[in-house]
């Protein structure tokens, strides 16, 4: 299982109070300056994901036409300016059920770090699906991190105390925490859907 670690740029995240909308839009901004993300890949994929996700009756937005030239012209322009606020405007709204394919359609890491900023704010713990072939890999990952977790923790606690200089290290710390957090969840759950399988 592959973890992304906590970044400079996801602690400043948090440190500058930015809204929901403002967090996609800056890792959309950092997938695209960093990753050569093409935009209108990126467009194609967060289309294809909100009609997979949620159902036609349950749609709220106006359709997005992806078997068009126009039709996919059309969908750029609307998530272009969803995304990106052109100067001297006012950013647009994002719709709550658009939230998650525009976060899914990020390449990584820019996807798993946008999404466990989110995730966070919320106060909940993200964790990575089980799938049946990633049983052996989650308990190396387990074993691993927390060790990674504990040496982390014994060199910034060394001397009971917490500096400034430290805290850059400290939030490495966290970071190793919440994998071990994060990993342990996803065992449990695997466990528990093995035990459900056995039971029918």
């Amino acid at each position: 299982m592959s973890r992304t670690r906590r970044t400079s740029d996801q602690v400043q995240i948090h440190e500058h109070g930015l809204s929901r909308p403002q967090v996609i839009r800056y890792y959309v901004s950092m997938a695209i300056n960093r990753r050569g993300l093409l935009f209108k890949q990126y467009v194609e994929t967060v289309v294809l994901h909100y009609n997979a996700t949620v159902w036609e009756q349950n749609r709220e937005l106006k359709p997005f036409d992806v078997n068009s030239v126009k039709g996919l012209q059309a969908a750029h322009k609307r998530i272009q300016r969803i995304v990106h606020t052109p100067h001297g405007e006012h950013p647009l709204f994002i719709p709550s059920e658009l939230e998650e394919a525009l976060v899914k359609a990020l390449p990584e890491p820019e996807r798993s770090i946008c999404a466990r900023v989110l995730c966070e704010r919320y106060g909940f713990i993200p964790m990575e699906k089980p799938t049946d072939t990633n049983r052996l890999a989650d308990l190396g990952s387990f074993v691993k991190e927390t060790g990674e977790a504990i040496h982390k923790l014994s060199e910034v606690l060394a001397d009971n105390k917490l500096s400034e200089s430290e805290l850059a290290q400290a939030h490495e710390t966290r970071t190793e925490l919440m994998d071990v957090v994060s990993t342990a969840m996803c065992l449990i759950r695997q466990i528990d859907a093995f035990e459900r399988g056995k039971q029918l």
